[in-house]
């Protein structure tokens, strides 16, 4: 039997890598060929490919031209959009955000985790509606798997060597200085040129995540300087501006800010979560 590619980028590598992996391992033993890299490495092996074949499994947001570029080489494109997951605040207005109306008719698949973001997407996305796939999600997998080896996991045990009892604090403020501000305004404008009014609604989003990140800096530093509170251990999220988190850094007496590796041995070890609803929270 001829084996089909899947060709899986991944965008961050402290979220996306050991979920992908896992995935990658079980689409191998379904008998699939799997090309499994960053979003650069994956694009040099499309542009590069003689002939058409192969599946592209990504997570949304491309433009109409790189997703036809994807076409001429694989011949589906199929999407799993983990922005759009159970921890999202407004799954409605990231579907709608990341999947334009003139890219639905290049989706060869859409898979939606969970029943109520899959009945939100047969409202919104009508003229594809038989693509649409109610599933599951490989880093729920993963996370499940990886819990039941939590106790023997040399990494959990190194953590706790190092850092003691600890409580985790999930940053995912997305919108978190001035510079992410501008870059989100000026990437939406280009994205969404036609529609002013959808942009001054994702740029009143970014503000008020920005407010809020800077809020939370603030009771940060006030509870560090607090001898009662327990050891806070900050990790930032990989897509954030990681330079407010490091200035912030410089200030603290007893909490820490770490970006240390993939997050279950850190979640595991941890000996509670604070977290505004990311994925990893879920």
């Amino acid at each position: 039997m001829k084996k089909i590619s899947l060709y899986v980028p991944i965008e961050l590598k402290a979220r996306e890598l050991a979920p992908k992996v896992f995935f990658s391992l079980i689409a191998a033993k379904k008998n699939l060929r799997v090309y499994l890299g960053t979003q650069e490495t994956i694009s040099r092996i499309i542009n590069t490919k003689k002939r058409t074949g192969g599946v592209y499994f990504f997570k949304g947001g491309l433009s109409l031209d790189l997703i036809k570029n994807i076409k001429k080489k694989c011949y589906k494109f199929i999407i799993l959009d983990e922005e759009a997951g159970p921890g999202d605040e407004n799954p409605r207005g990231t579907m709608r955000e990341r999947i334009n109306k003139n890219i639905e008719q290049e989706i060869d698949r859409y898979y939606i985790l969970g029943k109520k973001n899959f009945d939100i997407a047969k409202k919104i996305f009508k003229k594809f509606r038989h693509s649409l796939v109610l599933s599951g999600w490989p880093r729920i997998d993963f996370f499940r798997l990886s819990a039941k080896h939590k106790k023997n996991n040399p990494n959990v045990k190194d953590i706790k060597k190092r850092y003691g009892e600890y409580i985790l604090f999930v940053s995912d403020f997305g919108q978190n200085s001035k510079k992410m501000l501008s870059y989100t305004k000026k990437t939406n404008k280009k994205i969404y040129k036609n529609n002013k009014k959808l942009q001054n609604r994702i740029y009143k989003i970014s503000l008020d995540q920005f407010n809020e990140f800077n809020k939370v800096s603030d009771l940060l530093m006030d509870l560090d300087k607090d001898s009662s509170i327990p050891m806070i251990i900050i990790r930032p999220h990989p897509s954030e501006d990681h330079e407010p988190w490091e200035r912030i850094s410089k200030k603290f007496k007893k909490f820490k800010v770490i970006l240390e590796g993939e997050i279950s041995p850190w979640i595991y070890g941890s000996k509670a979560i604070l977290h505004r609803g990311c994925s990893t929270s879920v």
